[in-house]
């Protein structure tokens, strides 16, 4: 899947890539991850990368690439039971 989205950059397309729950990769491989987002970042400028996680990533701060931090509080019981039913 991410190959195709690499592709679909190469060929001049803007490509959104959304990682969710990304503090499980991190923790297993962070300088792998690492290394593959600031080179797949450096080659295809188009691609703009989502990463959602429980705690910050930290993995691009010795880089040219910019992590931006958004903090959102976590859901009420009644809403979080109420989106469940609704997607389920």
């Amino acid at each position: 899947m991410f190959e195709m989205l690499k592709d679909r950059a190469r060929q001049g397309h803007k490509v959104l890539f959304c990682l969710d729950n990304a503090e499980d990769l991190i923790e297993s491989s962070n300088d792998d991850l690492k290394r593959m987002l600031v080179n797949t970042l450096t080659e295809l400028p188009n691609l703009q990368i989502i990463m959602t996680s429980r705690k910050p990533i930290g993995i691009l701060e010795s880089t040219d690439f910019q992590e931006t931090y958004f903090l959102v509080d976590p859901m009420r019981i009644r809403d979080s039971v109420s989106l469940f039913l609704k997607l389920a």
